[in-house]
């Protein structure tokens, strides 16, 4: 019999006490499109596939971050190269 897996860690609360929020933003040369905005999301890098595979789709390139709306740090970012032709 295997163990139980242990929960996945809580992200940690902001200032207020209140769990951290996000934004997703798409970064292209000089410009910083918000493309979502998260509550509760984990800071991890999957949690920016489905934008990832939206922007791929979409023929884009550049950057998508996670923001941490509270400090403006990014937490996670990956970075989408141009489609090949």
């Amino acid at each position: 019999m295997t163990p139980p897996t242990p929960p996945e860690p809580v992200p940690p609360a902001d200032a207020d006490g209140g769990p951290r929020r996000y934004r997703v933003e798409h970064r292209q040369l000089h410009r910083s499109t918000v493309i979502a905005a998260l509550g509760r999301a984990k800071p991890h890098r999957r949690t920016l596939d489905p934008f990832v595979s939206l922007l791929v789709h979409q023929g884009k390139a550049g950057t998508v971050v996670l923001v941490d709306e509270a400090t403006g740090a990014v937490v996670v970012s990956r970075r989408i190269a141009r489609p090949a032709r």
